[in-house]
């Protein structure tokens, strides 16, 4: 059987730290973490295929009130240990979401999402080690799937709809993960043997159906509402 090849074309963006809104650098690579993909499924067929909805990933800027949408690369440096960053999901592609409360924001969005009920969040990472020999391809679509790669990237899944205003909670662990969870979050926080991964993880979040339709038999996601993000470690 074949394995799912994840090939994307990435647009890299640079931005000033002292001026946010300078216009980014950009290139255009194309990641192929798995053998065969571009023998079975070329990056153009994917785009011909249509979403089921918009869908974004983005960074909370409590300091400007709002989330803002990552534009394929987040760069900053790892240490072993510390948050690296959080993602959130949303039904959007806009370039920022005015506001600081959370559940002011996503409901109204997912609601928009047609036939909402009968979809979850999901994400999946890929990266490679031992300077490209070993390539790793892992899907997190409930809490027990973070603890496979925790020695080297500690993954934090929260259901941040499920919850009180001013209240403090924390991420789902397995034994509450249930049919009603939504895991509308992602962090990422440097794991103690981080420093054997290659530098870098692509972070996928999609939109998949409860039915599992979306999946195929190896069980990767094979439905085209997703986003990518790379997560690079400025210290490789």
């Amino acid at each position: 059987m074949k394995a799912l090849i994840l090939a994307l074309f990435l647009i890299t963006a640079s931005f000033s730290q002292d001026n946010p809104d300078s216009m980014p650098v950009v290139r255009t690579e194309l990641h192929c973490f798995y053998e065969n993909l571009c023998d079975t499924l070329t990056v153009q067929q994917q785009a011909q295929l249509e979403p089921a909805a918009p869908i974004g990933l983005y960074i909370y800027n409590e300091d400007a009130g709002r989330r803002e949408l990552v534009s394929d690369t987040f760069e900053s440096n790892w240490i072993k240990g510390n948050d690296i960053v959080s993602f959130e999901v949303y039904n959007s592609t806009e370039s920022s979401l005015r506001g600081n409360v959370f559940l002011n924001i996503w409901p109204k969005l997912w609601e928009n999402f047609e036939n909402a009920s009968d979809y979850r969040i999901g994400y999946s990472i890929d990266f490679t080690m031992e300077n490209g020999a070993k390539k790793i391809h892992q899907n997190v679509l409930t809490p027990d799937d973070t603890l496979i790669y925790k020695d080297y990237m500690e993954l934090y899944l929260y259901d941040d709809f499920h919850q009180q205003i001013d209240v403090w909670y924390s991420h789902v662990e397995p034994d509450a993960y249930n049919d009603e969870t939504i895991l509308t979050s992602i962090k990422f926080t440097a794991g103690k043997k981080y420093e054997a991964i290659d530098g870098e993880i692509l972070l996928t979040a999609f939109f998949y159906k409860k039915d599992g339709s979306e999946f195929d038999e190896a069980g990767n996601y094979i439905g085209n509402t997703k986003v990518s993000v790379l997560v690079k470690d400025l210290n490789h």
